[in-house]
């Protein structure tokens, strides 16, 4: 039912049924070898992980080479070691990002449990916004 490079914690649910090595390259990493120099939109959906993910896209996302960030963020302690909201929200804030919205909120025994989440580098808002 799940996979995820963390591990389950109280509201998760499952159970291991195979554990796979897998390569894993930062965005950063993966831009420069590419030679990408911007990408419209990063989408990651890594269970999560995202916020490891996003940590990997540091210079990218300082550089303003990153313009829409989407992902799934988690509010429960569904994953041991989860960042709590206020520690994503800040590491994205100070690199530029703002908060669009959050979409699909689901709940876990009444409580707000994980949901998508779009945030916006304000600079690539900006240069937008004068197009309009």
């Amino acid at each position: 039912d799940m996979s995820s490079f963390l591990e389950l914690s109280t509201t998760g649910w499952g159970k291991i049924e195979k554990r796979t090595s897998v390569e894993v390259l930062s965005v950063d990493h993966f831009l420069t070898t590419n030679q990408i120099e911007s990408v419209d939109i990063l989408k990651s959906d890594t269970q999560g992980y995202d916020f490891e993910v996003l940590k990997g896209a540091e210079q990218s996302m300082r550089r303003n080479r990153i313009g829409l960030l989407y992902f799934e963020f988690i509010f429960s302690d569904m994953y041991k070691n989860l960042p709590q909201f206020d520690v994503v929200y800040r590491h994205l804030i100070d690199r530029g990002f703002l908060l669009v919205s959050m979409y699909e909120i689901c709940h876990q025994n009444n409580l707000a449990s994980w949901g998508d989440s779009l945030w916006v580098n304000q600079e690539y808002y900006r240069k937008a916004a004068a197009r309009w």
